[in-house]
């Protein structure tokens, strides 16, 4: 972590408490005696249950099948019985540790990266399809190992990532609040970047946001531009379809680390203001006169 390398003079209060919370949970996790033995009477251990099932196919995303072209609408329509089967195939496997071979492969899709040259291999980001049934188990699986680690407190507090009422936007906060280091390389000072992006967000070294804006609001005209495609007048999608994609493909922008560069001047934030109003009016179908207030109560959605 940065937070390491500054000096103390340059320690606000604010970081010390970072700080000491930061140490702290090192601390501790690194002073306990974590105990990796198991016994088959552990209740983690014992077979799944039908709600431990149900819960992780009610859990299942509108993914794409993997290899053995199942889907999860197909799981979510199974009647008693089937899943009753399924229930049983799961336990001889979590009982056996005999995993299926057509469970360890996979289908790889790749996805070219925006903006990037098609013809180059690293500028694709690998999508990996597994199959539905496999995933349901996993997630059974890590429900049950996600609540062990919880109950016995052995996830150090500062972690985020993959946790429940967790998310990136608190590390956003811990590093709004950074100071510049003073780092050295053989007695040469490492020169510091003025700006950095951070988990999406664009921080610069005065904390001011308006390259991050700027750079949101780039990524927000493309979007809506494919909102203009699909909200052609003779042809295309209705006002609710509409404003569902918008919310999707443009207010997400918008809303993403909010809580972080939403800190920034008022005229910096103006910016943003036409991309919201521009959305709303492709999404309803307004002509540009219509006042801002009327697009609001249209949209049911509030300003920025």
């Amino acid at each position: 972590m940065p937070i390491i390398w500054l000096k103390l003079s340059q320690i606000t209060p604010a970081q010390k408490t970072i700080l000491k919370i930061s140490n702290k949970s090192n601390k501790e996790l690194k002073n306990k005696n974590l105990n990796f033995s198991s016994e088959d009477n552990e209740p983690y251990n014992n077979p799944f249950l039908m709600a431990e099932l149900k819960n992780s196919i009610v859990k299942s995303n509108e993914s794409a099948a993997g290899p053995d072209g199942v889907y999860y609408q197909f799981l979510r329509h199974l009647p008693e019985s089937c899943l009753h089967i399924l229930l049983k195939l799961f336990n001889n496997i979590w009982t056996t540790g005999d995993i299926p071979p057509s469970w360890k492969e996979a289908s790889v899709v790749p996805i070219p990266k925006p903006g990037k040259d098609p013809s180059d291999p690293p500028n694709y980001r690998p999508i990996v399809l597994k199959n539905c049934l496999c995933k349901t188990l996993e997630r059974m699986v890590n429900d049950r190992l996600v609540q062990v680690l919880e109950s016995r407190d052995l996830l150090s507090k500062v972690q985020c990532g993959f946790r429940k009422d967790h998310s990136t936007l608190d590390h956003l906060v811990r590093q709004r609040i950074y100071t510049e280091p003073t780092l050295h390389l053989d007695g040469q000072p490492i020169p510091v970047k003025v700006e950095a992006k951070f988990l999406g967000v664009v921080f610069d070294s005065k904390l001011t946001f308006y390259n991050h804006v700027q750079y949101l609001k780039k990524k927000c005209l493309k979007a809506l531009n494919l909102l203009r495609v699909v909200g052609h007048t003779d042809w295309g999608a209705d006002r609710a379809t509409l404003l569902k994609l918008y919310r999707t493909l443009v207010w997400s922008k918008l809303d993403y680390g909010s809580v972080i560069y939403g800190s920034s001047k008022k005229h910096v934030l103006r910016a943003l203001d036409p991309i919201h109003h521009q959305g709303l009016r492709i999404a309803l179908g307004a002509f540009r006169t219509s006042p801002i207030n009327s697009l609001y109560a249209e949209a049911g959605e509030p300003s920025l």
